[in-house]
């Protein structure tokens, strides 16, 4: 599969997001809460960009061993790695090493995690929802498709709390967010010939969404929104409430259309599944170092933050995420290893 380049960037543009995000300041960054409507459903709605490109058929025992390599054992390796350095970073606490491996085992149940290491429950969530999906696909019509999402999207909201989740391998939020992956399915193609309209009407069309959207962004930045007096009204909130994370995704996607040839976004969006994880134990590391030689680290403002997210990203993609890949990829290949013992004692 070709990589599409404005995916990438879009993916590099999220991840940013997610660093500012979890950066918590004295005085309240003031993009904070907008970072948040976003980002999130952004990597669902992308990875179902990702589902619609790859047109490759398989047998779900094959899809399934797929996924356990591709995201699980990769997530089972940042788990183990953000348990270790909690360990460390609790003074070698037995307790809190139990404790962050019975999370572990319940696939890292999101905000339940080791503290600051949470950004890693995206991949069991992700998990799940592929493997849900592999199903729903088999609807074959897009609104079929799109309302199978939609009603596991109701269950969610009618049976769960979105922001205490509880289930084992955040088998709930993926019910909330299969919508955005379904949405980004059965939306790709048409995204990606609107970014490359070649007709009048078409470019017209992508100009006017375009003003209209990153109006939009301007205006939530501001802390202002059109659909705020709907967030009230019983069950429209909640439509809205994905109405407008839509046209703020969408916003995205058209910057990320502009900025597809800026190679070190591209190199970025390449590796987000790394700088998920790598987001902590830079942070942890930096923090550490800067104590060291007597200065604490405290970020007081959103300019303060915004600089910070980017330097934390930076360090966090040349020299944590190389560590990272190297590691996932020995834990990856152990099945190998025991295959090439067996074989060889066969032999003998």
């Amino acid at each position: 599969m070709n990589r599409i380049k404005w995916i990438d960037v879009a993916k590099a543009i999220g991840i940013f997001a997610i660093y500012v995000g979890h950066i918590s300041t004295t005085e309240g960054v003031q993009c904070m809460p907008f970072v948040w409507s976003f980002h999130v459903a952004l990597f669902f709605l992308i990875s179902g960009f990702s589902e619609a490109i790859s047109s490759k058929e398989m047998g779900f025992g094959r899809f399934l061993v797929k996924k356990i390599k591709t995201l699980f054992i990769p997530w089972l390796t940042f788990a183990l790695v953000s348990i270790a350095i909690h360990f460390v970073k609790m003074g070698y606490s037995g307790t809190e090493l139990i404790k962050g491996i019975k999370k572990m085992v319940l696939g890292c149940i999101r905000n339940n995690f080791v503290p600051s290491a949470g950004a890693i429950w995206f991949l069991t969530c992700l998990f799940v929802i592929q493997i849900l999906f592999f199903f729903i696909k088999k609807l074959k019509n897009k609104w079929a498709i799109l309302g199978a999402a939609a009603v596991i999207y109701i269950v969610a909201l009618l049976f769960f709390d979105i922001n205490a989740p509880k289930l084992p391998y955040n088998i709930d939020t993926a019910m909330y967010y299969i919508l955005y992956y379904a949405i980004g399915y059965i939306s790709f193609k048409t995204i990606n010939s609107v970014l490359n309209a070649k007709t009048l009407k078409g470019k017209i069309l992508l100009v006017a969404s375009g003003v209209l959207s990153f109006g939009y962004c301007g205006i939530k930045i501001l802390g202002k929104d059109i659909f705020s007096s709907l967030y009230y009204v019983p069950y429209l909130n909640k439509l809205f409430s994905v109405l407008s994370t839509l046209i703020i995704i969408y916003a995205v996607i058209l910057l990320a259309k502009i900025l597809e040839n800026v190679e070190p976004f591209q190199k970025i969006g390449q590796n987000t599944m790394y700088l998920c994880a790598g987001e902590y134990v830079t942070h942890t590391v930096i923090c550490y170092l800067l104590m060291l030689i007597g200065i604490s680290l405290t970020v007081t403002s959103t300019f303060a933050g915004v600089i910070y997210a980017v330097v934390l990203l930076t360090i966090s993609y040349k020299f944590v995420v190389p560590i990272l890949k190297e590691i996932t990829k020995w834990v990856q290949n152990i099945p190998s290893y025991f295959t090439v013992v067996k074989n060889k004692e066969i032999k003998n």
